[in-house]
Parts: structure tokens; C-alpha cells; sequence
């Protein structure tokens, strides 16, 4: 072998044991060292030392019954892809059950589809995985933990469970997962990057308000990326310093918007640690998109392209109540666009359009803007869900966007919250036939018109249900004024809970409270039902109710009845003068 040709020969070869790993470095990339009870459908796990990509996959469920291709198509394409691994942030199955029987079709149908992956796949546990206690049973039964962490290239990853509890709310089952998610971080300060997952993304859902303030504390000033999902819409907080990603379905149900900037889009999410660097990418099955494309400060701002302000409104003791709302209109994008809106709810009901137009349109070149005046009548007892104003973008003859909004009573100043309540229950309350629902309710629910389950005006220590012991609770609202019967008293379906809270009002007064319930609810005050306060529709939606309030301190109880799932409770009271004080139940 001639001079050039050896030389030749050992150029290739050191090349080629630089480019080898090192024993060391290829242990480290082999399988994670694992607890047997973390949730993981295995597969061979790549050996490459030098960096690693993994693919966050979104919900499948709620909604989604007819879109398996979307999903077979992100499976094969991440197939295609090759990445370390996949992590699910929830939401793998419709949920809702009850039985083994049911547990095992809805998961067989899942795997169907998910089983043609070629890499392992985490699963992180969402509301429709755990819908309740029972199948918070099967989950463990079948998977292991509902929460866990493992190490990977020097990365940290945490799962988080946000339906951990479904058992004692805020007890010691929730605790005991905030507890080791507190002390995982602090043992895991020497990471390089740390990645959480979980469902609900807990720094914007008021029910964990507190749980992510400790979180958050734990984190420290380490780096971090946050995925969630559960909303069915990609979003980017980029008012955070570091990344909170809130990631859409992929392959469920989704409102699709064509304006990629709303991130109203089937994706999944790839990820790749790069040394000190994270990049993401959000691929759209058969697209590829920044994973900045839908930034929660422009999507505010496209959103805001019609933005209802609304007047203090007068009259709430004449025979028909005046709220005047201004719609401001602005054209934030680089096309001219035509903005539709229609008052929605008007038909045959107490609210009365008394100034303008139900229906319009009008047409924006960029960056110009515009107001239009809406007023509009109702008897004070029936203010019930106002009327919606319900607002299309449209660009040629492509519809960006439409949205509705709820007219508000009030600004948002003027909304104040009772911090404090007094809660009890669940008292079981037998089958909630939710279709007699909501012209029928003592049908639906007979078991809630058999009588208070509770004293709501002089609480009593205990009371006994079904053989359980059911003690009143304190329980601080959010900032917003939830309170989260998940995390207070625990998951049932079927079930009645109270909240209650005194009001002292300074004279004889209406006033009025805006109120999200999920699912149905009453509202009583000084023990006398509030029929406007009645709520059979099964979302969270707001509804506005007018509260008569004697001089000096009223009781005011929320009746609170969960069909199944989450159940929740808002309430935010009208007070711009600032003249009302609110205490816990004496």
C-alpha cells in the first residue's frame, strides 16, 4: 500500500471512530432507567450520543368521531420522522365510563391506531382518560402512575396529572403529587432543559391557581418548556419568559379556523434538544408550521378586532332594565377584511334591541377603525343569559374567525370576588336524565326537589349520606372567583354540593351576579330560591342573575349538581359603587 493510499486509509478511519459514540455516551442514550409502574408502550429506543428530538402528540378526544385519518396520517408521519420517543398530553379515549367492559373497548380502539407507531409512546393522563374514580382505578390498574419523571440525555421530563383530584380535591391524594412534584424538581436542578407535561394547562385554568404558584416556586429560575392541552387550540404565551405551550388536537375536535394565527388546526409538536438549544415545530399532517405561529398576544389581538365595552346600566329597579354596550372594530391585518355581526338571542325572548341594527356589515381597509352603539332593554328579573354578539372576520371570501361573546352587564372593574365560601357535600341525588333537560327538571333531577340536603342558613357540624360523614369546608375562590369542586370535595357523578357566603349590603338593593356552572345549579338567597337562578344548561356558560338583598347580611347559597365529570363553580358580583362586603356563614 503506497504513502497517499495508508493515508487515505487512516483518514477514514479516525473519521470514522470520531463519529462513533462512546460507550459511555451510547449507555446514556440506551432506555431510561424506569420505574415498572410508569405508563409507556415500548419500543427499541434510538443509541444516536449527539442530541435527540422527541413529538408531543395532542388531544384525540372530546369530538373527533370521524377524524381516525387525521391521526393514522400523524402516526405514520412520525413514523417517518424517527424520534427518540412520543408523549401524549391526554385525552386518548371519549371517557365517561364506568365498567372493565367499557374501559377495555375504548382502549382497544385507541390502540388500533396508535399500535402502527414505531417508537415508544408516553401517556399523560387527561379529564376524558380519568373521567371519575373508577377509572382512575382502571388507569392504574392498567398503566401504572398517573403521575411520574424520568431523565433522558440530561433532560428532566415531569408528567403531571391535573385529574389526580378526582378522589379528595385538595387532600391528600392531590397533595401528595404537588409533594412529589416539589421534590423531583429540586433533585432534578442539574438538568440542562426540563420539559412538563399535562393536561389542563394549569397556569391559565383558575381551578390550580394556587397548585402552579407552587410549581412555579419549584421551578425556580431553571430552564423549562410547559406543554398542555385539553383547550383544542395552539397557543404560545409569549407573555411568559419562558415556554408555556399549549398544544391543539390532533385528530379531535376542533373548531378550524384557515387563519393559522388563531392556531385552530390539527397538529403534533416536534421537539429537538440541540446541546443548550430547544426547537420546536409544529407540523400540521401534510404542513409544517413555527412553533410561534399563534402567539397568545396576537391572537388577543386578532380576537380583539371586535371588542365589546359595555356602559353602567340603569334602570335594575324599573320595569325594564337599559345596558348600553359599544362595539370598537379594527382591522389588525394586512388584508381588508369585512367584519359581519348579528345580536343573537333576541328571538322571542325578554331582551329587546331598542338602537342598532341586529345585523351589519362592515368593511376595513388595514389598520383602520371604527365603533358602532348597541342598547338594549330587559325586566331586571329576567336577565337570564343576555343576548350574543356574535362577530365574523371575513377576507374575500374566506371566514377567518367567528366568534360570539355573552353581552356583559358590567365592566370588567366593576366584577368583584367572594373569596371565601363555605362548601359540603357530594350528596348523591340519584340518575340525572339530562335530555328532560331544561324544560323538565324535577324530572331530570328528582332527587334535587326531595328538600335540602344541607341548612344552608345555620350550617350544621355534619351530616350523613349514604353512610359517608360530610363536613362543611372552607374553600378560597380564585382570583376570577372559581371554586373548583374537583379540588374541594372530590369527583362524583350524580351528586349535589352547596357553596354559601354572606353579603352585606349597606340598604335594600338589587344587585346582580354573573355565574358559570358546570353542570347545573341553584341560586338562594336568605334560603328563598332565586328562580332566575336556575341553570339547566350543561356548559359552563355565563349566566347573569339578579339578587334581592335586604339591609344588612344576606346568605346567599349555590346549589352546585354535577351530571358527571368536572363540575365547577364561578360567580363574580356586580359591585361599582365597591359598597358590599362578603364574610363566611356564621
Amino acid at each position: 500500500m503506497n504513502a497517499k493510499r495508508l493515508f487515505a486509509f487512516f483518514f477514514v478511519l479516525t473519521c470514522s471512530l470520531i463519529a462513533i459514540p462512546s460507550l459511555a455516551d451510547a449507555q446514556q442514550r440506551k432506555r431510561p432507567e424506569l420505574d415498572d409502574q410508569v405508563p409507556l408502550l415500548d419500543r427499541q429506543w434510538s443509541n444516536d450520543p449527539l442530541k435527540f428530538d422527541f413529538i408531543v402528540v395532542g388531544d384525540k378526544w372530546s369530538g373527533g368521531h370521524d377524524k381516525w385519518p387525521i391521526f393514522d396520517r400523524a402516526m405514520a408521519e412520525i413514523n417517518l420522522l424517527r424520534p427518540d420517543f412520543a408523549i401524549t398530553v391526554g385525552d386518548m379515549i371519549p371517557g365517561h365510563v364506568v365498567t372493565r367492559e367499557e374501559w377495555d373497548a375504548e382502549w382497544a380502539t385507541f390502540h388500533s391506531h396508535a399500535d402502527v407507531l414505531e417508537v415508544p409512546l408516553f401517556l399523560t393522563p387527561g379529564n376524558h382518560d380519568i373521567s371519575n374514580p373508577e377509572m382512575y382505578h382502571l388507569w392504574r390498574e392498567d398503566f401504572g402512575s398517573t403521575y411520574y419523571s424520568f431523565d433522558y440525555m440530561n433532560c428532566h421530563f415531569l408528567v403531571i396529572n391535573t385529574e389526580e383530584e378526582r378522589f379528595d380535591g385538595r387532600g391528600e391524594v392531590w397533595n401528595r403529587m404537588i409533594e412529589f412534584v416539589e421534590t423531583d424538581l429540586s433533585k432534578s436542578t442539574d438538568a440542562r432543559h426540563t420539559f412538563l407535561f399535562m393536561h389542563k394547562p394549569m397556569w391559565r385554568d383558575d381551578r390550580y391557581e394556587d397548585d402552579w404558584a407552587r410549581i412555579d416556586a419549584a421551578l425556580g429560575a431553571r430552564r423549562f418548556t410547559a406543554f398542555a392541552g385539553h383547550t383544542h387550540t395552539l397557543e404560545l404565551d409569549d407573555t411568559r419568559p419562558q415556554r408555556h405551550i399549549v398544544v391543539a388536537a390532533t385528530g379531535g375536535g376542533i373548531s378550524l379556523s384557515p387563519l393559522r394565527e388563531l392556531g385552530e388546526f390539527d397538529h403534533y409538536t416536534k421537539v429537538v434538544v440541540d446541546g443548550d438549544s430547544v426547537h420546536l415545530a409544529i407540523i400540521e399532517p401534510g404542513a409544517m408550521h413555527a412553533y410561534d405561529t399563534a402567539r397568545l398576544t396576537r391572537v388577543r389581538e386578532i380576537y380583539g378586532m371586535a371588542t365589546i365595552n359595555p356602559h353602567p346600566p340603569t334602570g335594575l329597579t324599573s320595569p325594564r332594565a337599559t345596558f348600553v354596550v359599544d362595539v370598537a372594530y379594527s382591522n389588525v391585518l394586512e388584508d381588508t377584511v369585512t367584519i359581519t355581526t348579528k345580536i343573537s338571542g333576541l328571538d322571542g325572548g325578554a331582551w329587546e334591541l331598542s338602537e342598532g341594527a341586529d345585523s351589519l356589515a362592515i368593511t376595513l381597509t388595514p389598520g383602520e377603525r371604527t365603533d358602532r352603539r348597541f342598547t338594549l332593554t330587559v325586566p331586571p328579573g329576567e336577565l337570564g343569559t343576555p343576548p350574543s354578539i356574535v362577530s365574523s372576520v371575513i377576507r374575500g371570501d374566506e371566514v377567518l374567525f367567528r366568534r360570539g361573546r355573552v353581552v356583559p352587564l358590567a365592566q370588567e372593574s366593576a366584577m368583584r370576588v367572594i373569596p371565601e365560601w363555605r362548601v359540603v357535600g357530594p350528596f348523591a341525588i340519584g340518575d340525572v336524565q339530562a335530555q328532560y333537560l331544561p324544560d323538565d327538571p324535577e324530572r331530570a333531577i328528582p332527587g334535587l326537589f326531595t328538600g335540602e340536603k344541607a341548612n344552608v342558613l345555620r350550617p350544621a357540624r355534619y351530616y350523613v349520606d349514604n353512610g359517608d360523614t360530610l363536613r362543611w369546608v372552607t374553600a378560597s375562590a380564585t382570583s376570577e372567583g372559581l371554586l373548583n369542586f374537583n379540588g374541594i370535595i372530590g369527583t362524583k357523578d350524580h351528586v349535589l354540593g352547596y357553596a354559601v357566603a354572606e353579603v352585606y349590603s349597606p340598604r335594600k338593593q338589587s344587585i346582580f351576579i354573573r355565574m358559570r356552572a358546570d353542570n347545573f345549579a341553584q341560586v338562594l338567597v336568605n334560603g328563598t330560591r332565586v328562580p332566575e337562578g336556575d341553570k339547566w344548561s350543561g356548559t359552563g356558560g355565563i349566566q347573569y342573575v339578579r339578587l334581592p338583598l335586604k339591609k344588612g347580611w344576606n346568605n346567599l347559597a349555590v346549589k352546585l349538581i354535577n351530571n358527571r365529570g368536572d363540575w365547577y363553580l364561578d360567580v363574580g358580583v356586580a359591585d361599582p359603587e365597591n359598597e358590599l362586603r362578603f364574610r363566611l356563614p356564621r
